[in-house]
């Protein structure tokens, strides 16, 4: 019964936020008219809403709500349960800080738009991956029409992905490795993560591994992942590693605490020198937030066993505010 009235509470509270947005994108849309003396002329874009409001984006996309929602709540779009939902989960993009594949998005949804190459293939699965977190990941073609069958989903995926292009701050993307769609010092979650590398493919079902680690057998490829801020009930003393930027181009990461020297994920690290492995990074600050591309690593030295402290020296260097917030979160 308390847990009922807990999600009643919860839903009028949204309700209520989704209302009050809705409300102030009637006003902005009736000035527009006022001001053009055209009635139902050009809704109000979300880039607008958001500047002239002053509202970050995630008073827009909450988890339960999205841009759509504050549209219905205005007046200006019917309800439609396929495309309230798809715009809801819209919001898994807020991080996308990658100018390249927000513009790729926008083209590969086009009508018209010719069969997307490899790369691009890999990028309509990660946002089909990101958007879905269920259920099994469909063929490029079948993500980019089911986006041309929708308008009013195309529509906000359109404006949703230049509001985030038109962030400060960000420049040319860089690409360490050519066969993954994934840009250096950029921000992704796990589930694109592991479809930009080809770990999962068309027909597959949508999952993410558990561990700090994936195996590329075939490549030869290692992709470590860092979570930074283990202060959370999430961690055990046994998985709390010291895991942090020691300087702009040296990074100390801690193996699972069991891992021996003399194992063969071990000697798979300390021998990468001479065996073929090549291991890349990826950090969060904390648990549930996306992660930071730091690009390959190649082994520098280690201390101790089970677990073994490695440094890896870092082939691109951090940026000063990654560096500053990476070093940070060291213990003590």
């Amino acid at each position: 019964m308390a847990r009922d009235q807990v999600l009643d509470s919860l839903r009028r509270t949204l309700g209520r936020g989704v209302a009050r947005l809705g409300r102030e994108l009637r006003e902005l849309h009736e000035l527009h008219e006022r001001a053009t003396a055209e009635p139902d002329g050009a809704p109000v874009t979300l880039t607008r809403f958001l500047r002239e409001t002053g509202r970050p984006l995630d008073d827009v996309y909450t988890g339960d709500a999205g841009w759509r929602d504050v549209q219905v709540a205005a007046g200006l779009a019917a309800p439609d349960v396929d495309a309230d939902l798809a715009s809801r989960g819209l919001g898994r993009l807020c991080h996308v800080d990658e100018p390249t594949r927000l513009r790729r998005y926008r083209a590969l949804t086009d009508d018209g738009a010719p069969p997307p190459g490899p790369l691009d293939a890999r990028r309509l699965a990660m946002l089909d991956a990101q958007l879905q977190k269920r259920g099994v990941l469909r063929a490029a073609e079948e993500v980019a029409d089911w986006y041309r069958a929708r308008p009013a989903v195309r529509a906000e995926l359109r404006e949703l992905t230049a509001v985030l292009e038109d962030k400060p701050g960000l420049a040319g993307d860089v690409y360490p490795e050519a066969d993954w769609p994934l840009a250096l010092h950029r921000r992704y979650s796990r589930y694109e993560i592991v479809t930009a590398v080809g770990d999962r493919a068309s027909g597959d079902k949508i999952s993410v591994p558990q561990a700090g680690i994936l195996k590329l057998d075939a490549s030869r490829r290692e992709l470590l992942f860092v979570t930074l801020d283990k202060s959370s009930g999430n961690f055990s003393p046994t998985t709390s590693y010291r895991d942090r930027a020691i300087s702009r181009d040296l990074f100390l990461w801690e193996t699972q605490g069991r891992t021996r020297v003399a194992s063969a994920a071990g000697r798979r690290y300390l021998d990468s020198a001479t065996n073929g492995w090549r291991f890349f990074l990826f950090v969060q600050t904390a648990k549930d937030e996306p992660y930071v591309f730091l690009g390959g690593a190649t082994y520098r030295s280690h201390d101790g066993d089970r677990p073994i402290a490695i440094t890896w020296h870092l082939d691109a260097p951090l940026p000063a505010v990654l560096y500053e917030a990476f070093a940070l979160l060291a213990p003590g």
